[in-house]
């Protein structure tokens, strides 16, 4: 039994007609009669009988128009969903992103994403970078956005690498420069990364090559819980280009905050990489996200040049 035994009986049974089924179908009728021969002998089964140049239809018949229904609006709903698929209607995709990025900036791309997609579903979940290499490697997710403090052979790292700039309260002494020296704060009150973190790592080779030494005062996981210390003018920190997306676009909305944003130098590098499973092969869905994706955090990691 196959698809085109069925489709011919399910228009012989429609239009009782061998004649009429021909022509809807766009075949010969000794082709819809050889399908219909080929179907009894399958199933086993006289499926018409013919009295006055008429076909009747056997109970056998009835049944299977029953399931034949059935089987033949599953396939043209596949059929369906695999057009949109191909025309990037329908899905789903599975995303891992570090947090606050993955909170704010990214919900937002998945928003503008979808508009146009109702039938695209999204599931994003918020980890640290070295969990987010993790659940690539596993293959279990088709993009990843993290920094850079690893590399797994599992991992496909399309890098983005902007430099970080100092975060500091419009009160302090050197923020009326527009060009600050790693030496000149050095000394100040900072708060930081955690240790271990690629970035702090970066910074503190940075401060050993200037041959000076950081005055750490507050080490948190990320830059936003550092604003408020930044706005009591407590400590300077390090911000990255998506942190001062998300202070211009979140934080500071009413426009009172004092942090202001300097150039940093020796330049401190922010490496990120969106990242995809090297060995999954990825849907023409996650394709086309990855691109736009890219293209949307490429954006916002450049609006500081």
């Amino acid at each position: 039994m196959n698809l085109k035994q069925l489709n011919a009986f399910q228009e012989v049974m429609r239009t009782g007609s061998v004649t009429e089924a021909s022509t809807n179908l766009g075949c010969t009728q000794p082709a819809i009669t050889n399908l219909i021969h080929r179907l009894e002998s399958d199933v086993g089964q006289t499926l018409f009988q013919r009295r006055n140049r008429r076909l009747l239809p056997t109970p056998e018949a009835h049944y299977l128009m029953s399931e034949a229904i059935s089987i033949l609006d599953q396939v043209q709903n596949v059929e369906t969903k695999m057009r949109s698929a191909a025309n990037l209607k329908t899905g789903e995709l599975r995303i891992a992103c570090m947090p606050i990025i993955s909170d704010l900036l990214v919900s937002q791309f998945i928003a503008d994403y979808v508009s146009t997609r109702p039938d695209v579903n999204i599931y994003l979940s918020s980890q640290p970078s070295q969990q987010v290499y993790d659940s690539l490697a596993s293959q279990q997710f088709d993009i990843g956005f993290a920094e850079i403090e690893t590399e797994s052979p599992l991992v496909d790292a399309d890098e983005i690498t902007e430099r970080c700039v100092c975060a500091l309260n419009s009160d302090h002494p050197l923020a009326r420069q527009e060009v600050i020296h790693l030496s000149e704060i050095a000394p100040h009150p900072l708060a930081i990364f955690l240790p271990g973190n690629s970035t702090r790592l970066r910074l503190e080779q940075a401060a050993h090559d200037c041959d000076t030494d950081l005055n750490i005062r507050f080490e948190m996981a990320n830059t936003v819980s550092r604003f408020p210390l930044i706005e009591a003018g407590l400590a300077w920190s390090l911000a990255s280009p998506l942190t001062v997306n998300y202070f211009e676009h979140q934080w500071n909305q009413l426009g009172t905050s004092n942090i202001v944003f300097r150039q940093l130098e020796p330049a401190i590098a922010y490496r990120t990489a969106i990242l995809t499973p090297r060995h999954r092969i990825p849907s023409l869905l996650a394709q086309d996200f990855s691109g736009y994706f890219n293209n949307a955090i490429r954006q916002v990691m450049g609006s500081l040049d």
